[in-house]
């Protein structure tokens, strides 16, 4: 089976759409044929083939006048040029991976560093105090909100018109009132479990 010499050119003979051609015994035109091929000081053997692909028509031609008298479309250029280029992105890309990978593990050590210092510090006595005193100052602020809420829920107008209504259907009064701890005991028991 015949393949193609050109580089970058992977054709064989057992594709029925090409044909393969030797190269020509002619000095002068065997020169020129070796030099379009373009592999350095390679010599062509009797059974190196071209095919029909490096020729503009599509099969050479025994006319000096035609184009095709000498083989002239090789994509070696291209396939040479485009891998180095291939190369190169990936050269690029492996270099973009390092680096963001660099960057994260300096990302780490710097987190991992800064909680061992957080915990490695002993408890500054003042930051621990102002904590505590601005934990009263937020109590101290809504102390006055909750008291007002819970004086509104004991002399909601209307609780107190449905007690007098319920007093004036019993004659007895009933036990569970007088049971009852006075609203302003109540009020302190929440503010102080709080």
């Amino acid at each position: 089976m015949a393949c193609c010499v050109a580089t970058g050119c992977s054709n064989r003979s057992n594709r029925k759409d090409l044909s393969f051609y030797r190269f020509p015994k002619d000095l002068e035109r065997r020169t020129l044929w070796i030099s379009a091929v373009n592999r350095g000081e390679w010599e062509p053997t009797e059974y190196s083939r071209l095919c029909s692909q490096h020729f503009i028509s599509g099969e050479k031609s025994n006319d000096p006048q035609s184009p095709d008298y000498v083989p002239s479309l090789f994509g070696s250029d291209k396939t040479q040029k485009s891998s180095k280029q291939r190369a190169a992105k990936r050269i690029e890309r492996s270099a973009m991976k390092l680096k963001k990978r660099d960057q994260k593990d300096r990302l780490t050590a710097a987190s991992v560093l800064l909680g061992l210092a957080m915990a490695a510090a002993p408890a500054d006595v003042t930051d621990q105090q102002s904590t505590e005193q601005s934990d009263q100052d937020i109590l101290n602020d809504l102390l006055p909100d909750l008291q007002t809420d819970v004086q509104e829920e004991i002399t909601d107008p209307a609780d107190v018109q449905e007690e007098d209504e319920l007093e004036e259907i019993s004659d007895e009064e009933p036990e569970t009132i007088t049971e009852l701890p006075p609203p302003e005991a109540h009020l302190h028991m929440n503010v102080k479990d709080q």
